[in-house]
């Protein structure tokens, strides 16, 4: 009964330590990117996006200066998440669907 705690603990503790990878797992080049990379945003798209979430981010700014000190301000990250999903998909490269652009498009349009 006394080997048989000592016997579980390397059972269960060995096999881990044998099949990782060790300093391997941390080279950022030869790890899988998690999300997978997105496709190509042409030229004029990205500028037009690109546009779109710079004109929506000014009316944020402008908008979080005139709400201040009254009470809607708690609504403005139902504003703010419309140029986040937008900028964010540009910014790490998430379109995976040609028909995600006009979506985006029309979400900068929502967002204004």
């Amino acid at each position: 009964m006394r080997r048989l705690l000592p016997t579980l603990v390397c059972i269960f503790l060995c096999p881990p330590l044998i099949t990782a990878d060790g300093p391997g797992d941390n080279q950022a080049d030869s790890v899988r990117p998690v999300p997978p990379p997105g496709i190509a945003v042409p030229g004029e798209t990205r500028k037009t996006l690109e546009a779109g979430t710079n004109a929506l981010a000014q009316r944020i700014e402008r908008l979080a200066n005139d709400l201040k000190g009254k009470k809607n301000t708690d609504l403005l990250p139902d504003v703010k998440i419309f140029h986040k999903a937008v900028h964010d998909a540009l910014k790490y490269n998430e379109f995976y669907d040609p028909k995600e652009f006009a979506l985006a498009e029309k979400l900068l349009a929502e967002g204004m």
